[in-house]
């Protein structure tokens, strides 16, 4: 990966390219989850939810990160739900970034941070059948299926299934 990129923690500092980010991508990441609320798109809730990782981050529960380029937020990823050597990983990438091996690049950060400062031995993931390019990317890093879900999700009247993936760690 480029040096031009930076894998940074989540901060105050990130509210309005985070905003940018989310509005500039926001019918490409409903094309394949399920959507925010309309009300997290403004300058205020978006300082509420870093305020809230950061708070999760100092609790113990959960890690957000950004992937920075040029000064602009290209990616996300976290690791939420910690507890008892466990967490679950998210990561979403901007629509013209995607196919530049940044979703690896994120997932590779967060296995780092899983195991060499969280300590974790477990971490879960879940991906919806619309996004193949997720599931090959969790699986090239060692993710296993353990089961899927099927009429997990309607997004705009399409039926999705859930696959649900885990990794172990030594």
């Amino acid at each position: 990966m480029s040096t031009d990129y930076q894998f940074e923690a989540l901060a105050s500092v990130h509210v309005e390219p985070l905003l940018k980010f989310e509005l500039q991508n926001r019918s490409w990441f409903e094309s394949l989850i399920a959507a925010r609320p309309a009300s997290f798109y403004s300058i205020d809730a978006v300082a509420d939810h870093i305020q809230q990782a950061i708070d999760m981050a100092k609790e113990g529960m959960g890690r957000s990160y950004v992937l920075c380029h040029s000064r602009s937020i290209v990616a996300r990823a976290n690791i939420k739900g910690i507890d008892n050597g466990r967490g679950e990983i998210g990561y979403r990438v901007a629509k013209s970034y995607t196919g530049q091996g940044l979703a690896s690049y994120c997932l590779e950060c967060l296995l780092q941070v899983a195991q060499k400062e969280l300590g974790l031995k477990l971490l879960q993931a879940k991906v919806l059948d619309n996004n193949p390019a997720s599931l090959h990317i969790l699986q090239k890093q060692g993710f296993e299926i353990l089961g899927k879900t099927e009429n997990f999700l309607n997004l705009r009247g399409e039926i999705l299934t859930v696959f649900d993936l885990q990794k172990s760690f030594k």
